[in-house]
């Protein structure tokens, strides 16, 4: 497709929905011109693909948006970081790979809400008809799809340990976390295709490239919608510091993710128009909700010292080496060693059940370092304790950082747990 100013749709932001966005808009043979915008620049990075490169991204400015909460007494006044992916892929291709879509519960409560659509039942064919998923298709799961979806590779011999005394504490075991339910132990299943990452950039925006009807700008910072009237006609964006401007004949598609979509609408005078006058934007749609009512899975990771030693755990020595170039050799031979089974083998433990209580969560604060996360100097499991359903919200501001409220923790000077030897049993 030629250079042009004009599309029917425009796009903007290249993460998750908006590789999905692209593809399915542009699969109209030609019918309907297409443009992507990305502010991040190309997935060209090996460790982008390479499963245990994730560890790269928590600093790398290169594909993160770097962003943080506010300081709070509550969590000891650090800033709790907020990685999001500045990349094509958007946060899938920087994130975890593990691959859960949420409880049947939260969809149904969004449909009766007044969401029509938005119930499990809508919902599920979706999810079947994007996944590629390595067991076959059944009921719940579809194996004809561009996302691949596939099974840890290597149990770990403290994950056995940790789901077989979850079994003995009369527990249910979950072999699938998408399926009928949610709630019990088990393996998660990794966004994985051979070894590799399987983003939102390589399952959905890669065969789209191929069609002439799509144009990709990475590189281009949306600034602005623009608008006549209360109607969308276009956006204006930056790229290597020259302002430009891309006109859409039918729709804008606003696909920045949680913080840049509202931030993107604030600066665009949509929003709270109390705060579009406090910074001389003009008002578009006085909607207060707009920034409002953000929710993530806060999340407390709790450090025991393993009491035997193990090639493979969340010590950084074990992943100093794993990022060494001797694991080269085997992963570009048969797409094995510590690069493409990704080092941490979490257990999840979700439930559906509201009244569940637990203590007042305790830290113990890290130190920053350049890694961007703190691993341990001796051979450790890491437990992750978070609540998927959280009732605490915050609001996101188009100048102010995201404020979070109500997050509190009682501090703690004890040192990490050590594991103990009865784990070991069976």
């Amino acid at each position: 497709m030629t250079a042009s100013d004009s599309y029917d749709f425009v796009v903007i932001g290249a993460g998750a929905a908006g590789c999905v966005l692209a593809n399915r808009l542009s699969a109209s043979q030609g019918r309907s011109s297409v443009l992507l915008l990305e502010a991040g620049g190309k997935d060209v990075s090996p460790w982008i693909h390479i499963p245990l490169g994730y560890g790269k991204h928590f600093t790398n400015p290169a594909v993160n948006w770097l962003y943080s909460s506010e300081p709070q007494a509550g969590a000891g006044n650090r800033r709790i970081l907020q990685p999001r992916g500045k990349v094509l892929g958007g946060s899938t291709s920087i994130n975890g790979l593990l691959y859960i879509r949420g409880q049947h519960e939260d969809y149904d409560r969004w449909r009766d809400l007044g969401n029509a659509g938005w119930g499990y039942a809508d919902v599920l064919p979706y999810f079947r008809k994007s996944e590629n998923q390595q067991r076959g298709a059944d009921e719940y799961h579809g194996a004809e799809g561009p996302l691949w979806v596939s099974d840890v590779s290597e149990p770990h011999p403290l994950c056995d340990a940790y789901l077989a005394a979850a079994v003995e504490c009369g527990y249910r075991h979950n072999p699938d976390f998408n399926g009928a339910t949610q709630e019990g132990f088990g393996y998660n299943q990794w966004t994985l295709r051979k070894g590799l990452r399987s983003s939102a950039a390589t399952a959905f925006l890669r065969p789209a490239r191929r069609r002439a009807n799509l144009r990709v700008i990475t590189r281009a910072h949306a600034t602005r919608i623009l608008f006549r009237g209360t109607r969308a006609t276009g956006v204006e964006y930056l790229r290597d510091g020259i302002r430009a401007s891309a006109t859409a004949r039918a729709e804008v598609l606003v696909a920045g993710g949680s913080f840049n979509s509202p931030q993107l609408l604030q600066l665009s005078g949509v929003g709270p128009a109390s705060l579009s006058q406090r910074f001389g934007i003009g008002v578009v749609a006085d909607l207060p909700g707009v920034g409002m009512n953000l929710q993530d899975h806060y999340t407390g990771r709790i450090v025991y010292e393993c009491s035997e030693p193990l090639r493979s755990t969340m010590s950084w020595e074990v992943f100093r080496r794993a990022w060494s170039p001797r694991c080269a050799s085997p992963f570009c031979a048969r797409g094995s060693s510590p690069w493409a089974r990704r080092m941490r083998r979490d257990s999840f433990v979700p439930t559906p059940r509201p009244r569940l209580r637990t203590s007042r969560p305790a830290y113990r604060p890290s130190a920053p370092t350049k890694r961007g996360t703190s691993y341990t100097d001796f051979p450790a499991l890491r437990c992750r304790c978070g609540c998927c359903g959280p009732r605490a919200a915050a609001a996101s501001r188009s100048i102010a950082p995201i404020r979070w409220r109500r997050l509190r923790s009682r501090p703690t000077t004890s040192r990490p747990k050590r594991i103990a030897r009865s784990c070991w049993r069976g």
